[in-house]
């Protein structure tokens, strides 16, 4: 379907476009869908909810590809309250074993025995995940004793969750 159509039966789709400066090659996935009604879901729920120029892109990219996929997502778009809830379900949708894994990544850091002022939790960047560690100092012997807790946690890590960065 030729993007010219699908700008002109949704304008505020359009201006969203325009609005976030998006070009045609970013556009392009949508050229693939041969039934236009296919995109009227998720072209609405970018006008209802306005995501930004980055989370829109992976909006239309996940989403349209599952879309191609034969998946519905009518209950997903009216579940999802914001940009970031719906990235997560459709994540979990073209993704489900990657999902999963970093689920429950997330849920054996939770429950390291953090010490007070001290967290730590699993993150995702780009195409990497890891572990991420915040915590405040105000003088050098509270700095050595938290990085004496950090050899704990470190310790108990190896020996509870030997694959946390390899599975």
């Amino acid at each position: 379907m030729k993007l010219k159509k699908i700008l002109t039966q949704f304008p505020n789709f359009h201006q969203w476009v325009k609005d976030r400066k998006l070009d045609p090659g970013h556009l392009s996935l949508l050229t693939e869908f041969s039934d236009i009604q296919k995109l009227q879901p998720l072209l609405t729920w970018i006008n209802k909810n306005n995501p930004t120029h980055s989370k829109g892109l992976q909006i239309l990219e996940m989403a349209g590809e599952l879309l191609l996929m034969g998946t519905s997502l009518d209950t997903i778009f009216d579940a999802a309250q914001n940009p970031e809830e719906l990235l997560k379900q459709l994540k979990k949708l073209r993704y489900p074993l990657t999902s999963k894994q970093e689920e429950q990544k997330t849920k054996r850091v939770q429950n390291l025995p953090w010490p007070r002022q001290m967290k730590g939790r699993w993150i995702r960047q780009n195409d990497k995940t890891g572990l991420e560690i915040q915590f405040q100092c105000f003088s050098m012997k509270e700095f050595k004793q938290k990085i004496q807790n950090l050899q704990h946690i470190a310790d108990q890590m190896e020996e509870e969750e030997p694959d946390l960065w390899n599975s």
